[in-house]
């Protein structure tokens, strides 16, 4: 059983990502979860705007921007670097990850419209020395 992520502004709906659910991790894809303040930080687009503070975000993680069907993405952010120290971690491929800063914001590819979601360098809990760079959508901000 597939899954399409799509664009959810109006008159869009561009197919953003597909995967498998079956084959799910085996893709290098995961889902992890982020509090809502990290989507106020980065003030991404949410679709649902009757969120709470403690609400949990789902955020679709992928190895790298090519991995989507059709996405876009911003000039580098930078400057917006966790200087507030908060610990977010993110899950991917069974481990956890600290994040260190966001570079980029994903936006849809068709209607360049967003920010859907951020692409982050990240630091391994367990191993510091492993650093990546990961994407993450929300999907608070799909359909």
């Amino acid at each position: 059983m597939s899954h399409t992520y799509k664009c959810s502004f109006k008159e869009c709906s561009s197919e953003l990502i597909t995967f498998n659910k079956k084959d799910f991790n085996a893709e290098k894809q995961d889902i992890t979860h982020l509090n809502k303040a990290f989507i106020e930080k980065y003030k991404l687009f949410t679709k649902s705007q009757d969120l709470n503070a403690t609400d949990d975000i789902e955020f679709l993680v992928t190895d790298s921007f090519w991995e989507f069907d059709n996405i876009g993405v911003s000039r580098s952010i930078e400057t917006l670097k966790l200087e507030d120290h908060t610990q977010y971690k993110v899950t991917f491929n069974k481990a956890e990850y600290l994040l260190k800063s966001a570079k980029k914001y994903l936006i849809c590819g068709d209607c360049d419209k967003g920010p859907l979601g951020l692409i982050v360098d990240v630091e391994e809990i367990a191993n510091p020395s492993n650093k990546r760079e990961l994407c993450l959508l929300s999907t608070a901000s799909v359909v």
